[in-house]
């Protein structure tokens, strides 16, 4: 039986494959474990992600910290938080006349976190297995001194948004092994859901939030 632990990029999980979609009350445990084998352990899932900006909805942050407070009613999970910044940048018009000032708005921090603690725990013997799921292939180089400098199993889960996309490929190379998560993996995503409501440990309950 293998020890292992995920790593989750909350943001781009949900924008690969949780966004518009009726599945987003979902239970990073089981999906997790029906990502691996049935033997395999699951002892510790990480997940990366930031607060949503007020100004941008107070509906949606009350909604994302529902979903929070019930991912923290699983057995090992953890949430590493990064942030949000916004700022004025100058982009290109879709139809070429010039520029425009636009606000754009950039998760800072999770990546870095995720790939820190993934190599960190992988050196002090934390896993014999690991899992991230993510599709940026800015992860692909700890993966592969996860896999070949530390020679651990390490394999790579991609959310994957548009018919068509395929898995980074950097990504694909550096991992022991690949899967792939997409909006028509329904059966997938169905099975993997929280009860509604989730009961945290001291009783009381965390409705699934509306509309989602």
């Amino acid at each position: 039986m293998a020890r292992v632990n995920v790593y989750v990029d909350g943001l781009n999980l949900y924008n690969g494959a949780l966004r518009k979609s009726p599945y987003r009350w979902l239970d990073l445990g089981k999906l997790s474990q029906a990502l691996l084998k049935p033997d395999d352990d699951v002892q510790r899932i990480r997940y990366f992600t930031a607060l949503i900006d007020r100004r941008f909805g107070s509906n949606g942050l009350r909604r994302q910290k529902a979903y929070i407070r019930a991912l923290r009613t699983i057995p090992g999970l953890t949430v590493h938080f990064g942030s949000f910044v916004t700022h004025a940048k100058l982009m290109p018009r879709t139809n070429g006349a010039g520029l425009v000032e636009v606000f754009r708005t950039d998760e800072k921090r999770s990546d870095v976190n995720l790939a820190s603690l993934l190599l960190l725990d992988a050196c002090a013997g934390d896993f014999d297995k690991a899992l991230v799921i993510s599709n940026d292939s800015d992860f692909a180089f700890p993966v592969h001194v996860v896999r070949h400098r530390l020679g651990l199993v390490i394999g790579v889960s991609c959310p994957i948004a548009r018919p068509g996309r395929r898995a980074a490929r950097p990504l694909v190379k550096a991992a022991s092994f690949t899967s792939h998560i997409t909006r028509r993996h329904t059966k997938l995503l169905r099975q993997s859901q929280f009860p509604n409501p989730v009961i945290d440990p001291t009783g009381r309950p965390i409705p699934k939030p509306t509309p989602w």
